[in-house]
């Protein structure tokens, strides 16, 4: 899921550039490539904040 927060990338055809937030709900079968791939594209691309969220320990990660 992404948020967008910079009205100005908010265009008439959509939305143009990254998202201001990325949050991942973790799954087992997902959980290694959310942590570790994800994150690196996101840096990449200029997502400010980006949350992991792990249902099965009870606890939000933000980076």
């Amino acid at each position: 899921m992404g948020t967008i927060i910079d009205d100005k990338k908010l265009k008439e055809r959509g939305c143009f550039g990254s998202p201001d937030i990325a949050v991942e709900i973790l799954s087992k079968s997902t959980a290694y490539k959310d942590e570790t791939e994800k994150i690196k594209i996101y840096e990449k691309h200029g997502v400010k904040e980006y949350w992991i969220i792990n249902p099965d320990a009870e606890y939000i990660q933000d980076d």
